[in-house]
């Protein structure tokens, strides 16, 4: 897509999805970002507006500061849960751009005052009259000095001036001939127009398509993966495994791509996929997670994912987890503890589970509401507790 360099427009990004793959409705402009011409990523001008269209896309509004840098524009949305494909767009100069979008009879405009550098002082029915007088006329041979005064001076008056002209396109050393010429490696305009064609189809996302299937190591399908793949750090595409453990119909460019991904009750993974043709295949094994339950019946493991800004799965991260209240043990310890990610993004504590409430922070100032800790009866991970609400950046 092209937009108009410093000019107002409105684009579609989404589908914006969360943990679970589930489309959002209420995202706010405050979360996309813009990297301006492979730039570090910015906030949007604050006069940007982001309008919920439709699951999960939204109409994103930007204004003429949004879109002052020629080049390419990648939005991308900085959310600690929520992701978003990134959306590629191309900002061109506002000639370029009135060019291909002004036309009123369906055609590319061509602007004579530009393409000459001033304006020129002939009318539209001098032009025009000159234009039939170049090219509908027979031969006749005279200097390219003498055709152009003759041209400008009396509007190719002359039947002899005329056809020397077109005797001059003919020539066989500097005339139309020559741009059929070929290169010192073999290709003439014709194979060069060939080989551009074929680029097309490996310049960028949207070149081939493939499977990707998740699974554990016993071979069991896993529904409900959350997969995002990126390129140099920046998510190119999310999806969501199907009942079969598969995203099929996946489209991606001939890069190579990292992958995260995760399921909640199983060990994150992280992973590469290198794509060079169609119906390529990847598959990528999930474990599930195992605690050890706490030798205390009235205990759990309250566990749950840590992310950065990125919603990337973060190692060593830190979660500070409060108890609030005692529950019928009456016990009660009000120091704030600290909690630190292992290498897949995952936290995990003991906490009373007998009625007591508590609190998690990723920053030691901004709390979560409070919950009250119970055994989720997950027959994998006995006496444990999934945290609520966000674990990953503030």
């Amino acid at each position: 897509m092209n937009l108009r360099q410093s000019t107002a427009a409105t684009i579609i990004v989404g589908p914006i999805l969360d943990a679970d793959g589930v489309a959002k409705t209420d995202e706010v402009v405050g979360s996309i970002k813009i990297h301006k011409n492979g730039a570090a990523a910015a906030a949007l001008n604050g006069s940007a507006t982001l309008t919920h269209s439709q699951t999960g896309y939204y109409r994103l509004a930007l204004t003429a500061d949004d879109l002052d840098t020629l080049g390419t524009a990648e939005f991308t949305l900085n959310n600690g849960t929520n992701s978003m494909p990134v959306k590629e767009v191309n900002v061109i100069t506002q000639d370029a751009w009135d060019a291909l979008h002004h036309a009123t009879d369906g055609k590319i405009r061509g602007d004579l005052t530009f393409i000459h550098g001033t304006a020129l002082t002939e009318t539209d029915g001098q032009l025009a009259g000159r234009f039939v007088n170049f090219f509908d006329q027979a031969s006749a041979t005279f200097s390219v000095a003498t055709a152009l005064a003759d041209f400008k001076a009396s509007g190719f008056a002359t039947l002899a001036n005329q056809a020397a002209v077109l005797a001059l396109l003919q020539n066989a050393t500097y005339g139309l001939a020559k741009l059929a010429r070929t290169g010192a490696d073999g290709d003439t305009l014709e194979t060069l127009s060939d080989q551009l064609d074929g680029l097309a189809s490996l310049s960028g996302e949207g070149a081939f398509t493939g499977t990707l299937t998740v699974q554990t190591s016993g071979g069991t399908k896993l529904e409900g993966v959350v997969v995002n793949a990126r390129r140099g750090g920046v998510l190119k595409a999310s999806g969501t495994t199907d009942v079969n453990g598969q995203i099929t119909n996946w489209v991606f460019g001939a890069y190579t791509y990292d992958l995260s991904v995760r399921l909640d009750g199983y060990q994150p993974a992280t992973d590469q996929i290198a794509v060079s043709a169609n119906d390529w295949t990847k598959t990528i094994i999930l474990a599930q997670l195992s605690f050890d339950p706490p030798a205390d019946t009235d205990k759990v493991t309250a566990w749950g994912y840590v992310y950065d800004e990125d919603t990337v799965l973060e190692e060593s991260a830190v979660v500070y987890i409060q108890q609030l209240t005692a529950g019928s043990r009456k016990i009660y310890d009000s120091a704030i503890k600290t909690l630190t990610s292992n290498a897949q993004g995952v936290v995990s504590c003991s906490v009373w589970a007998d009625g007591s409430t508590y609190r998690i922070s990723r920053d030691g100032e901004t709390w979560s509401e409070e919950f009250t800790p119970e055994d989720d009866e997950d027959e994998d991970l006995p006496q444990s507790y999934r945290l609520p609400g966000f674990v990953g950046d503030s």
